[in-house]
């Protein structure tokens, strides 16, 4: 907080603390009240339905066993995936869910849920001398009840999935999200057995020692007009009407940070012996601040190339992927054409491929190239110079 008010903290404009629902992350968000008294604690919604959505793995034991079971048997076995594919056309192979992924798990279900005679036709033909998880994936595929259950599975819980996936948009409102949820507990509230009376036990438990939350709900009835005259007393005490207003667009998944956890993960790893400084705000930019769209691609690549690239080099080789969901690399190729730079571009199938294509670039006949209009970065560095700064101390 210290880095935020240099001149002193100012407690009063700490409204919300956002963590997991660790029992640690839960003991220092009561204490930290002591201190900002304003503050409400929210834990995770996303992070809520993922727990919900385990205990129903938990339960269906059987449908856990395939999945585990069957994902081993194509792992890092290339004539396995090829008999897949020859059986199987068009189908994807079976999913390989990890169990800290939001969600995972259920999407396996569910694509069991379309596609089990398949797979099954196909685990039929693999030999199970081959290795164990052929022959425990055969056992336990074709139990009794296993289509039920996962019939089960996809009516009843696909929900939990779409909602982990909508509560990970940007600039969601916060009327938007608690829709989201409110949605959910409707939809469980159908469910009926054994197996619905505990995923709705669940959900219950998540969300109400979620407390910060219903203070949440309490502001999103005050914003959407639903309690006009509504008094701020109980734990919206302190809060003023202006601070009321700063919670319209309140997140409640720590999404955000889970993702910068992964990206400077992936920058800082242990196998990293050499790192310059020069190539960490290069990094830094792709990572952290670039959008990595056509327009800032294009930009990194000619700023880097004009300041970077010493004179005496005479030709780069460039490589990208091929992914036809993407613009970049075309509008790259015509970036460089419009900025007068003559060269070859080669197109190999991968890298150090055998297959390759060689064409000119040529401007084709009454067609104007698609350029970026504006320019991501200014300036002779694609990075702040605050940030350079932080970064260096």
């Amino acid at each position: 907080m210290s880095k935020l008010w240099p001149n002193g903290i100012q407690h009063d404009n700490v409204l919300l603390f956002l963590s997991d629902a660790a029992p640690y992350m839960k003991k220092a968000g009561k204490s930290l009240k002591v201190f900002y008294s304003k503050m409400i604690h929210v834990t995770c919604a996303a992070h809520g339905l993922h727990r919900i959505a385990e205990q129903v793995r938990d339960h269906f034991s059987t449908v856990d066993k395939v999945i585990g079971n069957c994902k081993k048997v194509f792992k890092k076995a290339p004539t396995r995936v090829e008999i897949f594919k020859i059986e199987a056309p068009g189908i994807c192979l079976p999913p390989d869910p990890i169990i800290t992924r939001w969600g995972s798990w259920i999407n396996a279900a569910i694509y069991y849920c379309e596609n089990l005679i398949t797979v099954r036709r196909v685990i039929e033909k693999l030999d199970e001398d081959d290795a164990v998880s052929i022959k425990k994936t055969k056992k336990y595929i074709v139990k009794p009840g296993l289509e039920s259950n996962l019939a089960y599975i996809k009516s009843n819980f696909t929900i939990l999935v779409e909602g982990i996936n909508k509560l990970q948009r940007k600039g969601l409102s916060l009327i938007t999200v608690l829709k989201i949820i409110e949605d959910i507990e409707e939809s469980l509230k159908s469910l009926r057995g054994e197996a619905g009376t505990i995923v709705k036990n669940k959900f219950k438990t998540v969300f109400e020692n979620n407390n910060g939350l219903s203070t949440l709900k309490r502001i999103s009835k005050i914003l959407s007009g639903e309690e006009e005259n509504s008094e701020l007393d109980g734990d919206l005490e302190k809060l003023t009407s202006d601070d009321i207003v700063f919670f319209k667009y309140s997140p409640i998944t720590s999404v955000d940070v889970e993702r910068s956890f992964s990206t400077y993960k992936s920058l800082l790893t242990d196998n990293r012996r050499n790192f310059k400084f020069e190539n960490l705000a290069k990094h830094f930019i792709i990572q952290c601040q670039a959008l990595k769209g056509p327009n800032e691609v294009c930009t990194f690549l000619n700023n880097y190339f004009l300041t970077e690239v010493p004179p005496h080099v005479k030709g780069l080789h460039i490589f990208s992927d091929g992914c036809s969901g993407q613009n970049k690399n075309n509008t790259y190729i015509e970036f460089e054409y419009a900025a007068n730079k003559p060269g070859t571009v080669v197109a190999y199938e991968w890298i150090d491929g055998l297959i390759k294509e060689e064409f000119k670039l040529g401007k084709p006949s009454g067609v104007t190239p698609l350029l970026p209009t504006t320019s991501a970065y200014s300036g002779k560095i694609s990075i702040n110079s605050k940030k350079l700064k932080m970064l260096k101390n």
